[in-house]
């Protein structure tokens, strides 16, 4: 099917298939192991900017993860990501956020069981 597709259609094709298999992934190994792939953020990031048609930076020593594509809203964007499982009795924290960054917004997904995107916020 991919094969009929241009070459950036292609791309986006086969990366959207990398990351379904990447969540099925995550979602076996912990329910296998109890422990969990350290694969959240690059998911988050994913959706994030699938979802608010953005463009990730690959340098991520910037301090931010990407950037709006509107010309109006250009805007540098921290994404942080969790996952939300059922039987966890611990609270999930967001992390550090340098005040001092070089983002503008921060955008915070949270996942279920299965790596599959609940909210955005």
């Amino acid at each position: 099917m991919a094969d009929n597709l241009p070459k950036k259609e292609q791309d986006l094709y086969s990366i959207d298939l990398l990351m379904q298999q990447t969540r099925q992934l995550a979602a076996r190994y912990r329910q296998t192991t109890g422990n969990t792939l350290p694969i959240t953020g690059e998911i988050a990031r994913f959706d994030v900017a699938k979802a608010l048609n953005m463009t990730l930076s690959d340098d991520l020593t910037l301090g931010y993860d990407a950037i709006g594509n509107a010309k109006s809203t250009r805007l540098k964007i921290l994404i942080k990501g969790r996952v939300i499982f059922e039987d966890s009795h611990s609270s999930p924290r967001l992390g550090q956020l340098n005040p001092d960054g070089r983002w503008d917004r921060v955008v915070m997904v949270l996942f279920d069981d299965d790596y599959q995107p609940v909210e955005m916020y």
